[in-house]
């Protein structure tokens, strides 16, 4: 978890090469980590740091979308099931990726289900971040996929 906030504390410097460098050094140490059956009880929930929230948004930080998809989608499909607000986190995270890729039809499907998955409960950081999403695709409110989108996620500011 340490290394996944030095990947993100990297990438607001600028340093795409390093922030690579230190995921793959986590990815190592994690696989060194998980080997054998030493491990304490509480170890379970520790996940992948590629799969971590924290390096996904690295690389949006970065200007890199594509990476920052592939590292949140790959992150998302190991939440566990009832992890709902984490769900929300990264749906919203992975339309940002998206519409800065300029997949705009992806990104509204996205934010869609992001909302979907919002409507089952109530987080402050989810509608802030969803507000955040609104801004993002306010670049994009003439494409017909993204106003509706845009005027929804207005209704979960309110």
């Amino acid at each position: 978890m340490i290394d996944t906030w030095r990947v993100r504390a990297t990438a607001a410097t600028g340093d795409a090469r390093q922030a690579a460098r230190l995921l793959a050094q986590a990815e190592t140490e994690y696989e060194r980590a998980r080997a054998g059956d030493d491990n304490p009880d509480w170890v379970y929930w520790m996940c992948r740091p590629s799969h971590m929230a924290e390096t996904g948004r690295a690389f949006l930080d970065l200007g890199e979308p594509a990476t920052a998809e592939t590292l949140l989608s790959d992150g998302l499909a190991a939440l566990e099931p009832g992890a709902m607000r984490d769900k929300v986190l990264y749906l919203t995270w992975i339309a940002t990726a998206q519409a800065r890729r300029r997949d705009l039809d992806a990104a509204a499907h996205t934010a869609t289900e992001a909302l979907d998955v919002a409507a089952m409960g109530e987080s402050g950081r989810c509608t802030s971040l969803l507000t955040g999403l609104a801004a993002e695709l306010e670049l994009h409110r003439a494409a017909r996929q993204i106003g509706p989108v845009i005027e929804r996620l207005a209704g979960t500011a309110s």
